[in-house]
């Protein structure tokens, strides 16, 4: 353990300067500029299309990230996988940011065409809309107790709970729109499902690993 944790020169040039808080206004700036610059160069409901395309991929990045982080780390541990565990609650925070982005392009379409957006809905099993619910629920509470002075607040179960509940309901979303778009679009959307579903096995995989290291200690 003591050489794994010895700073090495690539992990003091590993973007010294973007860590922590700066690493997640940083991201969900560029997030929010570079999805609104696609979106007003493609114009209307296209544009507002475009957006939610966009963030919807920076989100789920984002949130398998921070959902991997700690068993990436326990299973292939090296530089680049220690700054995303140091970097989890950022990047968590700023998956919470690209969906509140992500959030305001589906408001923004439906402004632009509410007769598309009701058709959409009654293709859209009614489940589907009810999980999405329960998930925003649970990424506006997991990022506001992602901040010192409300976690110091509560007990360590509790906030532990809600956010081990909370990440796998989160990406039981995920699963659910790419695996009902996998359908439909196997060739382009095949591939996120297998991600999506790989980061499930990385996390079994990693907490596996963890309770066999705690009974060898």
């Amino acid at each position: 353990m003591a050489i794994i944790d010895v700073p090495t020169k690539a992990s003091r040039n590993l973007m010294p300067q973007l860590t922590g808080w700066r690493l997640t206004w940083v991201l969900v700036l560029a997030i929010a500029v570079f999805a609104t610059t696609v979106a007003v160069a493609a114009g209307g409901v296209a544009g507002a299309n475009e957006g939610i395309r966009i963030t919807a991929r920076t989100s789920a990045v984002l949130f398998l990230l921070a959902f991997t982080a700690s068993a990436a780390y326990r299973l292939w541990p090296n530089d680049a996988t220690k700054w995303v565990r140091r970097n989890r609650r950022y990047l968590g925070v700023a998956f919470a940011g690209s969906h509140l982005v992500h959030a305001g392009f589906i408001v923004a379409s439906v402004v632009l065409s509410s007769a598309r957006f009701k058709a959409g809905v009654e293709r859209t099993p009614h489940a589907v809309y009810v999980l999405d619910t329960i998930a925003y629920g649970f990424i506006l509470a997991m990022a506001i107790t992602s901040f010192d002075r409300i976690a110091k607040q509560m007990q360590y179960a509790t906030w532990r709970r809600l956010h081990v509940i909370g990440s796998y309901v989160i990406w039981l979303t995920f699963f659910v729109a790419y695996w009902r778009r996998g359908i439909t679009y196997p060739l382009f959307y095949g591939p996120f499902l297998l991600i999506i579903l790989a980061a499930l096995v990385i996390r079994s995989v990693g907490k596996v690993k963890r309770k066999h290291a705690a009974a060898d200690d």
